[in-house]
């Protein structure tokens, strides 16, 4: 079955090239690193706190959820502006 082509090259309808691109880099790496990762920790943490201490466990969950993010965002905000992006700007600037 061949897909009617609206720009050239296109052979893929617009349903499925967002299926395709949303899935290549965030459903891939989320399935194999984040879902065992989330897993894991709960578990370790269920089984230091125990089954009556529910709100202890999802709070700590909830947590080390929040501390990879963080630190993310905290090395983002410090790191410096490449020199080749720097030059880049200033050639926009002036143009």
């Amino acid at each position: 079955m061949r897909f009617r082509s609206f720009h050239h090259g296109d052979t893929l309808p617009s349903y499925c090239r967002l299926r395709a691109c949303s899935g290549i880099n965030h459903d891939v790496y989320s399935r194999q690193f984040g879902a065992p990762l989330a897993s894991s920790v709960f578990l370790i943490i269920l089984s230091i706190a125990g089954e009556n201490n529910l709100h202890t466990v999802w709070r700590v969950v909830f947590g080390v959820g929040i501390v990879l993010p963080l630190t993310v965002l905290v090395f983002r905000l410090r790191m410096l502006t490449s020199k080749l992006y720097r030059k880049g700007a200033i050639k926009s600037e002036r143009g």
